[in-house]
């Protein structure tokens, strides 16, 4: 019998947007990660024009395949809906978007079996990821978050932060919740590795390309 992932209330709606591309519009605070408290909600207001608009229209982001935690990342998400979106955006506010890159982390990790089993060290991990993700929100920069559920098979899983800048993604995951936690679960995960991609978004919002950050 296959493994099974323990499931835990976090799990819930994972997979679905948080918006649609229908009824997007621009608001000063919005959600841009499964985490709906006032502590997890980004004011775009702290953000260039450019980046707010794109966090706004990230709003729609999810994967396009139930495999995301194993195929390439490009090939994962929406991001063809995401930039159409933008356009809709800008289309709205007369906006002429300028071309931007933007700075992406994927985290890729698989839990030993026996915590992919338990659900009370799921709803740790889980705890640990809020407390990091609002220390990483109101450090500034961070545009998107979302994470996946581990492979019931295999507890194979996938994170992805989208950041302003690397300086910003590096600001945002040093504080002390993110590290603490880390060392406190590290040992949980049979193996992790983190990808480095950017999204280049050109030519008045009509192009966008995925490509490996390089140093």
């Amino acid at each position: 019998m296959a493994t099974k992932t323990a499931r835990i209330k976090d799990d819930d709606k994972l997979l679905e947007p948080i918006s649609s591309i229908e009824s997007i519009t621009p608001s000063l605070v919005i959600q841009s990660s499964p985490y709906a408290e006032h502590d997890h909600l980004l004011n775009v207001s702290t953000l260039d024009r450019p980046y707010a608009l794109l966090a706004t229209a990230l709003q729609i982001f999810t994967p396009t395949t139930p495999r995301y935690a194993f195929e390439p990342y490009s090939d994962s998400f929406n991001f063809g809906s995401v930039v159409q979106a933008l356009r809709l955006l800008c289309d709205q506010l007369s906006y002429d978007f300028p071309s931007i890159d933007v700075y992406i982390v994927a985290f890729r990790s698989r839990l030993f079996r026996e915590h992919q089993q338990s659900s009370e060290k799921r709803q740790i991990l889980a705890d640990i990821d809020k407390a990091s993700h609002a220390e990483a929100n109101h450090s500034g920069g961070l545009l998107k978050y979302w994470f996946g559920i581990p492979d019931d098979a295999t507890g194979q899983n996938l994170a992805t932060c989208l950041w302003v800048s690397k300086d910003h993604a590096r600001k945002g995951g040093g504080g002390p919740a993110h590290r603490q936690g880390m060392r406190r679960v590290s040992k949980w995960f049979e193996h992790w590795h983190i990808e480095q991609h950017i999204l280049t978004i050109s030519n008045n919002a009509k192009e966008f390309r995925i490509s490996k950050y390089l140093e």
